[in-house]
């Protein structure tokens, strides 16, 4: 279970990236009273991915961001006609760009797109 402090910042992350969040095919976020927090579903399994993603509990902000930037990262690749694998460093501008509109308002979350980018580096080496 999350204390409300948790759920209130989880919330707020949810709000700023709603626009993405909803036009989003491969994510969502629900609220569960029973565990009175948020949990994250993958929606659709991309066979092209490097890890296989399962619904999970959210007990930190950080950890939703970081999922959001992730799965930034798989958008960029798709729109490229890149696989998931052809990951490379080409590719980070334009995920700051995107990141750019949200990040304004979420600047302590910041540090984690390097953070994100380079795990997401590693594993598809």
């Amino acid at each position: 279970m999350n204390n409300p402090k948790v759920t209130k910042e989880i919330a707020r992350i949810i709000e700023i990236f709603k626009d993405y969040l909803t036009k989003s095919q491969y994510m969502d976020i629900v609220y569960s009273e029973k565990f009175d927090g948020y949990i994250f579903l993958p929606i659709a399994f991309r066979p092209e991915y490097c890890i296989e993603q399962e619904p999970e509990l959210l007990e930190k902000p950080e950890e939703l961001v970081e999922r959001i930037i992730d799965d930034l990262i798989s958008d960029i690749l798709d729109e490229n006609g890149l696989k998931q694998e052809e990951c490379t460093e080409a590719i980070k501008p334009q995920l700051q760009a995107k990141l750019s509109e949200y990040m304004k308002d979420l600047p302590e979350y910041e540090h984690l797109i390097d953070s994100v980018f380079n795990k997401r580096l590693d594993a598809c080496d």
